[in-house]
């Protein structure tokens, strides 16, 4: 979505609802505290409301809107306050205690706060001191075995997530979980006039290396810290259009000698043009330089530029990627450097919308890879169904024919995906993922091998306050269509979550991963008064699969955490 809205607001407010003989009537109280918006006698605030009906797969909203224009936020409605509105001084302190132990040990605990100040109505400060990120989110697990690039995994932490959208560009210059254990972390941000800006610092005492060129690699048993900032700015300039700057600092040093001996630095610049209602036009131009144990680059471009058209049937997209080999983002994710890359895509949406089929949507992708040196290393040509039908059922069925040059040699994979989603009943949704084809065993002597691949997820909702969900994942890697097994990861994930009340619930989670005979369990009681108020106990127990099926316990965990929020 280009409207950059965020998804994680968790701020306080209350609610109440209850069911009539037409339907239920909800009531939300939102206190002004909660809320960001300028300092001015009279107010004009965007408004939209969407209802969701799942067993009829539609989307309600006031105002209408139109799929001819690209972007929501535009379409919305007006609220006129034509008053004084005052926030007042919001002062929000967040002490928590946060104790863990394990098997044999005693408690040991650690006092930490959060503290959030409204400077203004549209200005926030954020201070973290001895942060606890501990075991409330759990990752879904994921296949690592044979994967060419790495893997990511959704940033789930508060304080990180509040404000996230004012510092995402075209290219994730800033992905936060590489500050991996924050000691103390700081945050303003705000709106002045037509001016978004965002700054953040954070002291990390598990930092992950800065990658480039003749480095020698990273030793993660020593005890390194890192000091990571990054300086966000963006001016609107007419309906939908901006420009923006970021720049991100990471210094980087072992535990007793200096902070600075490493560093990672970057700077650059972005906007976003948008014309004639369905088109838009990005572009973002960075460079970074680097010096990681006396080893330094000079200063190294990246560029992105991008055009998409949405409109009622018709999508266009095209962009364009360049990172040089030497570019390095400390603070941010890029799967891949060294390349010139050509993507494009074009999609045409058929609209039944009957009883049964909603919209039809055919679409072609086109992508062509080049490195630094001239060299081709990438073609990938994608042809794409997509079905989207009664009761939330979405049909997706993919053909992949590629060209991949990887440790000097050339492949040609080629796989067929598809899938299926459907919720037909209020208690019960799921989907299933099958794909199959020539793939790539990633090497350094690299060879064409045939892969097949299962997904399945199943959704159960037997009581309304009762949420049972399973996940099934099994890949089988062979030498060649019907030779040798080479590998086989199979995951079994397990999730039971039960809200006793309105306060109080039950998380258990079990997950396992065969290839690396494996097992973790988790649970969770919970008690909630509202976003800050909490107090959580746990238990985790790790276990490693011997001979046969026996398990043994490789470490077992206990926290608690306790915390409270006030608001003056």
């Amino acid at each position: 979505s280009f409207d950059r809205i965020d998804r994680n607001w968790n701020a306080f407010f209350k609610s109440a609802a209850r069911r009539t003989e037409d339907g239920y009537v909800v009531e939300i109280s939102i206190p002004f505290k909660s809320l960001r918006f300028p300092n001015r006698v009279h107010q004009t605030w965007g408004l939209i409301l969407r209802r969701q009906i799942p067993r009829k797969n539609e989307d309600l909203y006031w105002p209408a809107r139109s799929r001819n224009i690209s972007g929501l936020l535009i379409q919305a409605g007006k609220l006129i306050i034509d008053q004084n509105v005052e926030k007042g001084r919001n002062l929000e302190l967040l002490p928590a205690v946060v104790a863990s132990k394990a098997d044999g040990d005693k408690f040991s605990p650690e006092i930490g706060a959060n503290i959030k100040y409204g400077i203004t109505s549209d200005l926030t400060a954020d201070l973290a001191l001895n942060p606890d990120f501990s075991q409330i989110e759990a990752d879904i697990p994921q296949n690592d075995v044979n994967q060419r690039y790495p893997l990511y995994y959704p940033e789930k932490r508060p304080f990180f997530l509040e404000g996230k959208d004012i510092f995402e560009t075209p290219l994730e210059l800033l992905y936060t979980r590489k500050i991996v254990s924050p000691v103390w972390a700081a945050k303003l941000s705000g709106k002045i006039k037509k001016t978004s800006f965002g700054i953040m610092s954070a002291l990390d005492d598990l930092p992950l290396g800065i990658n480039i060129p003749e480095a020698p690699d990273f030793d993660g048993t020593l005890h390194y810290r890192s000091l990571n900032s990054v300086i966000r700015l963006r001016q609107d300039l007419f309906s939908e259009s901006y420009l923006g700057v970021l720049a991100a600092d990471k210094e980087m040093g072992l535990v007793g000698s200096s902070l600075f001996s490493d560093y990672n630095r970057l700077f650059g610049l972005d906007g976003q043009f948008k014309f004639f209602q369905s088109n838009r036009l990005g572009f973002q131009l960075v460079g970074s330089k680097s010096r990681v144990a006396g080893a330094e680059t000079g200063l190294v471009p990246a560029a992105a530029f991008n055009f998409n058209h949405q409109s009622r049937h018709l999508n266009v997209s095209l962009d364009w990627f360049s990172i040089h080999p030497d570019f390095e983002a400390g603070l941010g994710f890029l799967r891949r450097k060294d390349i010139h890359s050509l993507n494009s895509r074009i999609g045409y949406t058929f609209l039944p919308q009957n009883e049964w089929i909603i919209s039809i949507t055919p679409s072609v992708s086109y992508r062509r890879v080049y490195d630094y040196s001239g060299q081709l290393t990438d073609v990938d040509v994608d042809y794409s169904l997509m079905i989207n039908g009664w009761r939330q059922t979405f049909v997706f069925l993919n053909y992949s024919d590629a060209y991949e040059k990887y440790s000097g040699v050339g492949l040609k994979p080629r796989e067929f995906r598809g899938s299926l989603f459907s919720a037909p009943l209020a208690w019960l949704s799921g989907r299933v993922m099958y794909s199959f084809g020539r793939s790539i065993y990633y090497s350094s002597e690299p060879y064409l091998g045939f892969r097949s691949s299962i997904e399945s997820e199943i959704n159960l909702r037997p009581l309304a306050n009762l949420i049972f969900s399973w996940r099934f994942e099994d890949t089988n890697f062979y030498k060649d269509r019907g030779g040798d097994k080479i590998y086989r990861v199979t995951i079994l994930s397990q999730r039971i979550n039960f809200q006793l009340n309105k306060n109080f619930f039950l998380r258990l989670i079990t997950d396992y991963n065969h290839y690396h005979q494996k097992i973790y369990l988790s649970g969770l009681f919970g008690w909630e008064l509202n976003p800050g108020t909490v107090f959580y106990l746990g238990v985790e127990d790790n276990r490693k699969q011997l001979d046969g099926d026996r398990f043994i316990s490789t470490g077992r965990y206990y926290f608690l955490k306790f915390s409270y929020w006030w608001r003056i």
